[in-house]
């Protein structure tokens, strides 16, 4: 390629290949090849920078132009991006191939953090990553989302100190993590009450699961479940059986997804990769964030997502519960001398009505019409929420029998 130029074999020649808001990694042209790789490389670029030197530089990172916005394409033009997430797991999958004793791993979610930042490093994506999240936050952006169109459960950015107007006022705590959340929502991280327990799973859910590299519940390794329903059994007085694992891991799963819900809520939230890596949940690290952001807008999940929101915009009756089961609303009705649990009646009324006044139209026509329907209670046994079950003549015999034993 020199030679065709007209310059010495002894010359080095090189152009500046972007690889942040203001560095650039010089690349060698020596060859048809790499001047084609060049031509791709710069297509979001105004103009090509070459650098020519009789020395060869000892340093390879050099500074840049910086960009006032980062050129990127819209998310509905973007290409399709499966190949991108699929080239990490082969590029793992090659690596032990040609080094077994390699410590990467892609079980535990520190590990596959570990894992993806060594892939993106290879990649030299990091430093476009880290640019993106550090970015000036001042220049609004035409394509954010607007309010009216930003799901209800997204997390907001918090306020910090430098844009309140009260600089010495703490606004926010920031979001908890480990048992901190459990004890301040409980007072106490174990205890009968069910939340309790659910809180508890779900933080070893989160310390555990990855975010990198899953798509569904079935993508994380046994050995994580495993892990989760141990840390839980020994926690907790609880028989070690494959029931009580298989309990444990359907709460995992369904706070697994509830949390993936949120970020994914959140990722919608932002029109632009750039501001959304500038407004990344404080639970997860950048390598996640980044990871996630590119998931949530692959046309496979867009479809999948705008399914559920369409089975979602079909409930017609809201209920007053929150996140509290059915089933555990109707243990804490029950009975305290014989045990037994409300009808059905009565369930959705204290779970659809407030301070005498029903929560919609719709709760309140099927209670009248269940009850001129049926008029009487449903036989149907109520569980007490997982992980208990309701207890079996048989089993309170048998208590019965060991207290008077």
């Amino acid at each position: 390629m020199r030679s065709k130029l007209g310059y010495a074999a002894r010359d080095f020649l090189y152009y500046k290949k972007r690889c942040g808001r203001d560095v650039a990694r010089l690349e060698v042209i020596d060859f048809d090849q790499q001047t084609e790789a060049m031509v791709a490389n710069g297509k979001g670029e105004r103009k090509a920078r070459l650098v020519l030197t009789k020395k060869q530089p000892k340093e390879m990172q050099v500074s840049i132009s910086p960009m006032k916005h980062m050129r990127e394409k819209p998310i509905s033009d973007e290409e399709e991006i499966h190949d991108t997430l699929d080239e990490y797991k082969i590029w793992l999958r090659d690596l032990k191939k040609e080094y077994p004793e390699t410590d990467l791993k892609d079980d535990f979610g520190d590990h596959t953090i570990e894992t993806y930042k060594e892939w993106l490093n290879a990649q030299g994506l990091m430093e476009h990553i880290v640019s993106a999240s550090e970015e000036n936050n001042n220049d609004v952006d035409e394509r954010s989302t607007s309010p009216k169109e930003r799901p209800s459960h997204a997390r907001r950015a918090t306020c910090t100190r430098k844009d309140c107007r009260q600089p010495n006022k703490r606004t926010s705590r920031g979001t908890l993590k480990g048992f901190a959340a459990a004890m301040k929502r409980i007072r106490s991280p174990v205890g009968k009450n069910h939340r309790s327990f659910i809180n508890e799973v779900s933080v070893f859910t989160r310390q555990k699961d990855p975010l990198i590299g899953v798509r569904t519940w079935s993508d994380i390794d046994e050995d994580v479940q495993g892990s989760i329903a141990a840390d839980i059994l020994s926690r907790w007085e609880l028989k070690d059986t494959m029931d009580a694992k298989e309990k444990i891991l359907s709460i995992a799963n369904q706070q697994y997804r509830g949390w993936r819900g949120t970020l994914s809520a959140t990722s919608k939230a932002y029109g632009r990769y750039s501001e959304a890596m500038k407004n990344k949940p404080k639970d997860v690290d950048l390598v996640e964030w980044h990871y996630l952001y590119m998931y949530f807008n692959i046309p496979d999940f867009k479809q999948l997502s705008c399914g559920k929101s369409k089975c979602l915009s079909n409930k017609k009756s809201t209920h007053l519960g929150g996140s509290k089961p059915f089933s555990q609303n109707s243990y804490e009705q029950r009975d305290p001398r014989t045990g037994e649990e409300p009808s059905d009646l009565t369930l959705w009324m204290s779970t659809h009505m407030k301070n005498g006044r029903w929560s919609d139209e719709i709760s309140k026509a099927v209670y009248s019409s269940y009850n001129d329907t049926t008029g009487c209670k449903s036989s149907r046994l109520h569980g007490r929420g997982y992980p208990a079950k309701r207890q079996t003549l048989t089993e309170r015999m048998r208590v019965e029998m060991d207290e008077h034993a």
